[in-house]
């Protein structure tokens, strides 16, 4: 029997898992943020301290037999992240197992394939398109950052409605039904006042970011001007995709596309305008959506560094067992 832990460390929280290569979950965590930009080393370091020793407080017997161990973290893409994440996690198995470090984007996808060849597409506050062949290579696309190219993004939308309204206002632009929405989210009574309201706040990203579901709303009534938004950010999306289909699976047309991310699981109409751009295009792009979180993608990411294969009741054993933690809180 192979035991194995699986962990998703983003911007918001930090989970970690517990489970043998048949998809029983024997311990599960959950902490605060672990990516870098959202405290500081020692902080970071802590929380998966805690992390860990939680799994070993729940299933010590296990723990001491886990033989690897997955990590899938934001940031860990950059060189300098994944050698501090690095060296975090060999002090802290003392060199009991080995921790693989990658970018949360691989769990992401195996919570989706499984641990089969295919792609992701997040988009979120930021977008990225990244997957794997049939070689067991890794190739990404995009989510660049907001600075310099992050198309199809929450951010990006929000920013391009927030020309929108303000092209109205002016009378440069037709109206929409998104001055209005925005204004209530602020709860200001002017357009000139989204300036103070956006650009004094803490982290303006996140403000401007955050207008995304306004977006989506707005589209799904039929308001032209967010129609007209998501439609463009379809097309960036889809022309991230096939870049990455070409980089991986040469001229191969058909492949499973797994859906990820805020933007893309609550917009009906941004999936629909996705799958239409691809199509034109020539592509029969298969999408689903993530069957297991995150987390259990990093536990299929150990076992499959382990090369061992993915039981067929992994996901049953997999959804039933966590189940019990995820509804008894269990919480670092």
């Amino acid at each position: 029997m192979s035991y194995v832990i699986g962990i998703d460390g983003g911007g918001t929280k930090t989970k970690a898992i517990l489970a043998d290569e048949t998809g029983c979950v024997y311990a599960l965590s959950v902490t605060g943020p672990s990516n870098l930009s959202a405290g500081s080393c020692e902080h970071i370091k802590n929380t998966l301290r805690v992390l860990l020793m939680d799994l070993y407080r729940q299933a010590p017997d296990k723990y001491d037999e886990v033989s690897y161990g997955f990590a899938g973290m934001s940031g860990a893409g950059e060189d300098k992240s994944w050698s501090f994440l690095n060296d975090i996690f060999n002090e802290l198995t003392q060199g009991k197992y080995t921790m693989r470090v990658h970018n949360d984007a691989v769990n992401a996808l195996y919570a989706g394939t499984l641990g089969n060849p295919g792609m992701l597409q997040i988009a979120g506050t930021g977008t990225i398109t990244y997957g794997v062949n049939t070689k067991g290579q890794f190739e990404r696309v995009g989510g660049w950052g907001y600075l310099f190219d992050d198309k199809g993004s929450g951010y990006h939308i929000s920013a391009q409605a927030l020309s929108a309204v303000m092209q109205a206002h002016d009378g440069r632009g037709e109206p929409t039904m998104l001055t209005k929405l925005f204004l209530s989210h602020f709860a200001i009574q002017q357009v000139t006042q989204l300036i103070p309201a956006i650009y004094r706040s803490e982290n303006p990203k996140v403000v401007i970011a955050g207008l995304a579901p306004l977006i989506v709303q707005a589209a799904n009534e039929n308001d032209n001007a967010a129609m007209r938004i998501l439609e463009e950010a379809a097309c960036h999306i889809t022309d991230a995709m096939v870049a990455l289909q070409k980089k991986l699976f040469c001229n191969l047309k058909e492949q499973t596309v797994i859906l990820s991310g805020g933007l893309l699981t609550h917009s009906l109409y941004l999936q629909e305008k996705i799958k239409e751009q691809s199509t034109k295009l020539g592509y029969s792009f298969d999408y689903q959506f993530p069957i297991i979180d995150p987390a259990g993608g990093s536990v299929i990411m150990a076992l499959h560094d382990l090369h061992e294969t993915v039981h067929p009741d992994f996901v049953t054993n997999f959804q039933s067992t966590s189940a019990i933690f995820e509804q008894g809180g269990r919480h670092g």
